[in-house]
């Protein structure tokens, strides 16, 4: 503390220490020591009176009043027979207010001395009622420049103190509300030249928007050096001057700027005391630490303005330094992308402190902070082109934004090179190409050769059974004319073989004829052979058979099973069935075929009726066709037949 003589008093454990300029250093003026005590009496702040008074505050032996200038020496402390006195004698802070009161917190409550009664009112945390203090430990007390006083609680957060109606309201640390206090650990206040209020606590900074009461908050991350603030103060353009345990921060509020100090910069340490700052009548700022106290004039510390050159100082291919010898690029094999850059901002003020941040275009898509490290290492980047860019600052976070880049080309193995793609492209396009001239080739003579059988078997075969047939015929009415019963009847044995070889053989040609491909044609033979053999018995029919199907083509042993089975199953109707009636339906559903066919003829009991070959066979052909074919008969109530299979 610096008096209004301008007197500098420091308090040093339990010694009050007064600064003799002519002698050029401090000397012992009193102790504040209890000797044997558990607090025996640690100076913890310094105030002065409007009467001029010094007011000497310790922990664990209570209040020391200075009198100034008569020398006068008065000792407060708690005295429990006393209502009036101090509420402990662990002083922790000191502040004289507007109205020439002493407000005094302690670790039991908050005191206000008033001095013309030389008496002590006391404040404390009272469970139950939200208008009191919230917490009776007190660690900082700040009055606004609306003469409003604030207590800073160690674990009740902040309190504001009304005057009028001595009551308290209380802000506190919400975790489920973004915009409440930090922490319930207040250590600090003070205003901005704007007026605004701000707190530190154990766990941040933070702003207090006055008009909602809802908190702005700031954290190590955001650029303090720690978020434990210790003592902060304004000074004259507009900046906070923080305190911490991790050194000292200038805090600009309105452009949310972070300029931090160490030891380099000739702190006394990283860590400070809580609530040690004094802000002097000329501007000057005093913070005291675990290892002295520092000093300064806010306007004449200034930052190093040098915006420094950024080089790369080293590129190394597995763990082996290349030459480079002025140039910005390299060219690596695919089995050379292991290496590691390092460079450097030249400035060599602090260069420990000088920052950089890289960006690997081609990589990565934003700047990477490297804090103090100023080297960098990849792998396994794969084949391609990329721009390593560096930008660096000074020990005073000044940055140089263009930096240095390097063009960094790792080739590709050969496989992987355009001319081996268009290579093995056209190598695959010429197999496809010449698969598919085949695959076409084999389909034509596949075509040709089915027309040629079935060509073959009409003229040949069908010629030859017709002419059998023929010539059978012809003897057999030739051997009615002479009566000879044995040769009619192997003669007509011989014409309705002939006839039935013929019909099979027709069949067959059918099958494996390629004109009978597609669906309308199979679709027309169905209907004319179901029509003409119905119209030959006079059986009353209904065909629901389309012109067509949206399902796949047959191929020939498909075709020639389902048409045996349509021709056995209508082929059943008219010799077997005696019906008045018969149905045909024919449909699909996806690449599914159903097929069924009915009469209302006398039927028979199929859980007792043998099975006959025409039975079988369905059966047989549907399996082949990988479906199942369905038979229901009763007696007198018809027959119905359904063929499902998938094409």
């Amino acid at each position: 503390h610096q008096d209004r003589r301008g007197v500098l008093w420091v308090g040093t454990d339990f010694v009050l220490n007064r600064w003799e300029p002519r002698q050029g250093r401090f000397v012992r003026f009193f102790s504040t020591e209890k000797v044997g005590a558990r607090f025996p009496g640690y100076i913890f702040d310094i105030a002065e009176d409007p009467q001029n008074n010094l007011w000497v505050g310790t922990y664990g032996n209570g209040l020391y009043q200075f009198h100034n200038p008569s020398g006068e020496i008065r000792h407060f402390t708690h005295d429990p027979d006393e209502p009036a006195s101090l509420s402990s004698n662990r002083v922790r802070v000191l502040l004289p207010d507007d109205r020439g009161f002493l407000w005094v917190g302690t670790a039991h409550g908050l005191n206000r001395f008033d001095p013309e009664t030389g008496q002590f009112s006391h404040y404390f945390s009272e469970p139950g009622d939200p208008h009191t203090l919230s917490h009776n430990d007190i660690n900082t007390l700040y009055q606004d420049r609306g003469g409003v006083v604030w207590v800073g609680t160690s674990n009740g957060g902040l309190c504001r103190f009304d005057a009028a109606s001595e009551t308290f309201r209380t802000y506190r640390h919400n975790p489920g509300d973004p915009h409440s206090l930090s922490s319930n650990a207040v250590t600090a206040i003070c205003e901005d030249l704007q007026g605004q209020l701000w707190v530190g606590t154990s766990n941040g900074l933070n702003k207090l928007d006055r008009k909602t009461g809802q908190w702005e908050q700031f954290y190590e991350s955001d650029g303090l050096p720690t978020s434990y603030i210790m003592a902060m103060s304004g000074d004259e353009q507009g900046n906070l001057w923080i305190s911490t345990t991790k050194g000292l921060c200038r805090f600009g509020p309105e452009e949310r700027s972070y300029r931090n100090y160490a030891v380099e910069d000739g702190l006394q340490g990283l860590i400070f005391e809580m609530g040690s700052v004094f802000r002097a009548e000329n501007g000057e700022l005093f913070f005291g630490g675990n290892n002295g106290f520092n000093r300064f004039f806010p306007e004449k510390v200034r930052d190093n303005a040098y915006i420094p050159p950024i080089v790369i100082t080293s590129f190394k291919k597995l763990g082996k330094a290349m030459p480079l010898a002025g140039s910005n690029s390299v060219e690596l094999s695919y089995k050379e992308n292991h290496f590691s850059l390092e460079f450097a901002a030249l400035d060599f003020s602090h260069p420990r402190r000088n920052a950089y941040a890289y960006m690997l275009e081609g990589l990565d898509e934003k700047w990477v902070e490297l804090g103090t490290r100023r080297s960098v290492n990849f792998s396994n980047l794969a084949p391609g082109h990329y721009v390593f860019r560096v930008k660096g600052s000074n020990s005073d976070g000044v940055w140089n934004e263009e930096g240095t880049s390097m063009h960094i080309t790792v080739t590709p193995p050969y496989w992987e090179t355009l001319w081996f793609r268009v290579l093995l492209l056209t190598a695959v396009a010429g197999v496809l190409v010449l698969a598919y001239r085949y695959r076409v080739a084999r389909l034509l003579e596949v075509e040709r050769t089915r027309n040629r059988i079935a060509q073959d078997l009409h003229d040949e075969v069908g010629t030859a059974l017709s002419s059998i047939s023929y010539f059978a015929q012809a003897i057999r009415s030739d051997a009615e004319a002479r009566k000879r019963p044995f040769s009619l009847k192997f003669l007509s044995l011989i014409s309705e073989i002939s006839a039935e070889a013929q019909e099979a053989m027709s069949d067959i040609v059918w099958a494996i004829d390629p004109n009978n491909d597609e669906w309308d044609r199979i679709l027309a033979k169905f209907r004319r052979y179901a029509s003409d053999l119905f119209d030959s018995k006079g059986i009353a029919y209904v065909l629901q058979i389309p012109e067509a199907l949206p399902l796949h083509k047959l191929d020939v042993n498909q075709r020639r099973n389902f048409w045996l089975i349509f021709k056995e199953m209508i082929t059943n109707i008219v010799r077997h069935a005696d019906c008045n009636r018969a149905r045909v339906t024919i449909t699909s559903e996806g690449q599914t075929l159903s097929l069924v066919v009915e009469d209302d003829g006398r039927g028979f009991d199929s859980s007792c009726r043998s099975e006959g070959n025409g039975v079988r066979n369905i059966y047989a052909r549907a399996k082949m066709l990988g479906g199942r074919a369905t038979l229901t008969s009763e007696g007198g109530r018809g027959t119905r037949w359904e063929l499902r299979f998938g094409v």
